[in-house]
C-alpha cells in the first residue's frame, strides 16, 4: 500500500471517527445481593435481559394495555423508544440496507459461570447506555429495583439492589443509587456520562511500520460473537473485513439513531442519484472502501470455536439458538490502522445480540 493511499485512508477513518466519537456513553455498574437462593444458567445474558425488558416495560407503561401493538402512547413511551424503535419515515440511513435500529444499551451479565447463589451472595452487572437512552437512567434504575423484587432464574429467586454507580473515563465514579442512603436521583449531581471519544482518549489511526516492528493485533472474543456475511453465520475466524464491516455498521447506527437528530441531519449520507447528493459529498460514508482495505489484512491464527446458546423468547413464544464465536484471533500488522475502531468496539460490542451482552471482546 502506497504512503499516499495510507494517508488518505488514515484521514478517512479519522473523519468518521470524529463523528461517532461524539456519541455519549453512560457506563453503569449495578451491585445486586441475593435475598433468596438463586439458580441461574452459566451464561446469564438471556435471563437478565429478559427480566429487565419485562421490568422496564412495567415501569414505563402509561396505559396498562396487554400489548404494545396499537398503543396510543407509543410515540411518547420510553419502552418503545428503547426496545421497539423504528426508522423515522422519510429519513435516509447512513448505510444502504439497514433494517434494524441498534438498541441504545448493552447489558453485560455477571462474568462468572456460577449457577447457584445463596442469600448474601453478590452479583455485578454492567449497563452501558448510549445517547438518547441516558436521560432515561432513572427509569433503568427503577427497572432494576422491580427486577430484583420480582426475582430471576429458576424459582424466581429475589434480590435487592445495593448500589448503582456510573464509571467515568478518569477512573472515578458517580453514585446514582445507594440502598443505605435511599439516594436514587440523578438530578443535581455532576455529569455521570462521557463521550465515546473521551473514553477512547481521542486516539488517531496508527500508521503501519512507523516503529520498524511487525506488531500483530490479537483479539479475544469474551462472549459469543455473532457475525453474518452473505446471509450466513460466520463460524470461523472471523475474517478481518467481516469484523470491520460489523463494527462500522454498529457504530454508524448507534451514532445515527442515538446521537441526536441535529447531528444526524448534518452528516446525513445521501445515496448516489438522490436529491442533495452534490451538497453532501463531503460527508459520505466510505464504507465500502474501508471494508475492501480491511480485506487485505491477513488472519494469522484463529483459535476460535463456535458455542451454541439456547434462549426462550417470551415475546415470540419459541426457543432460539443464539450461538457465536469465542476464543482468540490474530491478525497481521496491517490491522493496526484500524485500532481506534477496534478500541471503540470494546465498549459498544459488535455483531448480533449485543443487548444480551454478546459480542464483547478485548484487544490483547
Amino acid at each position: 500500500m502506497s504512503i499516499e493511499s495510507q494517508v488518505e485512508l488514515d484521514e478517512t477513518l479519522f473523519t468518521l471517527q470524529r463523528k461517532w466519537e461524539r456519541l455519549t456513553v453512560a457506563w453503569l455498574n449495578v451491585t445486586l445481593t441475593a435475598v433468596e437462593p438463586l439458580e441461574l444458567p452459566p451464561y446469564k445474558g438471556s435471563t437478565f435481559r429478559g427480566a429487565f425488558g419485562w421490568a422496564f416495560q412495567r415501569v414505563c407503561c402509561l396505559t396498562g394495555w396487554p400489548s404494545c401493538s396499537g398503543c396510543v402512547s407509543r410515540s411518547v413511551c420510553a419502552y418503545a423508544q428503547v426496545f421497539e424503535a423504528m426508522t423515522v419515515h422519510g429519513t435516509i440511513p447512513p448505510l444502504r440496507g439497514l433494517q434494524d435500529i441498534s438498541r441504545p444499551f448493552v447489558l453485560r451479565p455477571p462474568r462468572d459461570r456460577q449457577e447457584k447463589y445463596q442469600p448474601g451472595d453478590r452479583l455485578q452487572l454492567e449497563l452501558l447506555l448510549f445517547g438518547r437512552a441516558i436521560p432515561l437512567t432513572p427509569l433503568f434504575i427503577r427497572a432494576f429495583l422491580l427486577l430484583a423484587a420480582q426475582g430471576v432464574g429458576r424459582g424466581r429467586g429475589r434480590m435487592r439492589v445495593e448500589r448503582v454507580e456510573a464509571w467515568l473515563p478518569q477512573g472515578d465514579a458517580v453514585n446514582l443509587f445507594d440502598l443505605d442512603s435511599g439516594n436514587g436521583a440523578t438530578r443535581g449531581q455532576r455529569p455521570f456520562y462521557a463521550t465515546l471519544g473521551q473514553w477512547l482518549g481521542n486516539s488517531r489511526p496508527v500508521a503501519v511500520g512507523t516503529n520498524g516492528k511487525c506488531e500483530t493485533v490479537s483479539i479475544e472474543f469474551i462472549t459469543m460473537t455473532r457475525f453474518k456475511h452473505d446471509g450466513r453465520l460466520v463460524k470461523f475466524g472471523p475474517p478481518f473485513s467481516v469484523l470491520v464491516a460489523s463494527l462500522l455498521r454498529r457504530l454508524t447506527t448507534l451514532w445515527w439513531y442515538c446521537g441526536g437528530e441535529e447531528e444526524a441531519e448534518r452528516f446525513a449520507y445521501i445515496p448516489e442519484g438522490e436529491k442533495g447528493m452534490e451538497d453532501e459529498k463531503a460527508s459520505r460514508w466510505l464504507y465500502r472502501e474501508l471494508v475492501e482495505r480491511a480485506a487485505e489484512v491477513r488472519l494469522l491464527d484463529a483459535n476460535t470455536r463456535w458455542d451454541d446458546w439456547v434462549r426462550f423468547s417470551y415475546r415470540q413464544q419459541q426457543r432460539m439458538l443464539l450461538g457465536g464465536l469465542t476464543g482468540r484471533a490474530v491478525y497481521d500488522e496491517e490491522a493496526r490502522l484500524f485500532l481506534p475502531l477496534l478500541k471503540a468496539g470494546e465498549i459498544v460490542h459488535v455483531g448480533k445480540g449485543t443487548t444480551f451482552g454478546l459480542g464483547q471482546y478485548r484487544l490483547s
